[in-house]
Formats: structure tokens, C-alpha cells, sequence
């Protein structure tokens, strides 16, 4: 499938699943669902209905196909995380209380950030293609793949809203992963701009975490 459409069934398929296995969990009444299950979820729904909008409307696609293999480990990934944290939701719901609103702020904070460089990244490449120019500007400037810094922000506000060890596991998890990812990109980027062509990479960039990583 296009990687276009393998995001969208991809997001669209972790949005549905958490509310869907809340749900089907049960054990609680209608009112402790809606007093403890309601922030976490619909903040869960925010980013995935974001990213699939940005999926359809905002991503430009290098490679016309995404293989079937990345993309089974990729719905397993995020819907089987989708339903072992809506099973601890329903199992423990957490209360409402300083964490709960201090994660709601570093959530939104990552949401916005992660829209923006999505959409920089896009500008840089408005008909597609293979191409990826430096990128300039807002915290491109001390980081290669800010959009992956703000990605982690996002869970960790939502870990802190949900305290599940599903949640810790999810972001340490995808820390890794996107530690990794971004350490490549870096490097690719100081690969391509080494100066040959009169084009330096920007020599105080580090990959993912400003000033360290």
C-alpha cells in the first residue's frame, strides 16, 4: 500500500481501538467513565485524529510503497498499545490532580510543536520527491528532527495524565526508537552537507535533544 493510506489505516485504527476496548472492558459505571476515562481518551483521539488528518492532507511521500512487513509491526505497535492501555484505564482510572493538568499542558505544547515542524518539513518539499534541504528556523535550529522531540513531549504529558506503567512503557519504548531515528537522520544530514559543495551542516545541531543528544 502507499505510505499515504498506510497512515491513515494506521491512525485511524489506534484511534478507534483504546475508546473501543474501554468499552468493551467494563467495570465501571457510567459516570466513573466519564470522571476518569474522558481526558485520557480524548486526548488519546486528538493525536491520533491529527495525524491522520496530516497523513491526508499536510505529508509529502518519498516512496511510492510501504512494505506490508513494517506496516503489520507498525499497527501492532500502536494498537497493541492503544488496548493495553485502555485495560489499565478501565482497571485503575486515574485521578484528576496537578499531574493530570501539568501533563494536559506538556501535551499540547507537544501537539502544537510536532503540527509546526510537520509543517515546515512539508514546505521544503511542496511537490514531493527524494530532496530533503536543511531545514530552517523555530527549533530546527538547534535540533535535526525537532518533530520527533515533540512527538516524545506528547506522550510524556499523556504518560503523566494516565500514570500506567502501559504509558511509561509506550514512551520509553518510542524514545528509543525515536532516539535512534533521529541519530540516523542527524547523521545522514552531516553525510550530505559535509561542506564539499560549499554547504556545511550547522556544526552546533544535535539530533534530538538540544544542547545534549
Amino acid at each position: 500500500m502507499t505510505p499515504r493510506v498506510h497512515n491513515i489505516v494506521s491512525y485511524v485504527g489506534a484511534l478507534v481501538v483504546l475508546p473501543s476496548v474501554v468499552v468493551a472492558r467494563g467495570g465501571l459505571s457510567v459516570a466513573e467513565r466519564a470522571a476518569s476515562l474522558a481526558l485520557p481518551v480524548v486526548l488519546w483521539a486528538l493525536h491520533f485524529l491529527r495525524r491522520a488528518l496530516e497523513s491526508l492532507w499536510l505529508h509529502r511521500y518519498s516512496k511510492p510503497r510501504f512494505p506490508l512487513g513494517d506496516a503489520l509491526v507498525e499497527y501492532a505497535y500502536y494498537w497493541g498499545f492503544g488496548a493495553w492501555m485502555a485495560w489499565s484505564l478501565s482497571a485503575a482510572p486515574p485521578a484528576i490532580g496537578l499531574a493530570s493538568w501539568l501533563g494536559v499542558a506538556l501535551f499540547l505544547v507537544g501537539e502544537l510543536g510536532n503540527h509546526r515542524c510537520h509543517r515546515m518539513l512539508a514546505a521544503l518539499r511542496p511537490t514531493g520527491g527524494n530532496e530533503r534541504p536543511i531545514p530552517r528556523g523555530f527549533l530546527f535550529e538547534w535540533i535535526s528532527c525537532p518533530h520527533y522531540f515533540f512527538e516524545l513531549t506528547t506522550w510524556a504529558g499523556f504518560a503523566l495524565v494516565v500514570r500506567s506503567l502501559s504509558a511509561w512503557v509506550f514512551l520509553a519504548l518510542g524514545a528509543s526508537i525515536l532516539g535512534a531515528w533521529a541519530w540516523q537522520r542527524h547523521r545522514d544530514y552531516r553525510q550530505r552537507f559535509d561542506g564539499r559543495d560549499g554547504v556545511h551542516y550547522p556544526r552546533g545541531r544535535r539530533a534530538l535533544v538540544p544542547f545534549v543528544f
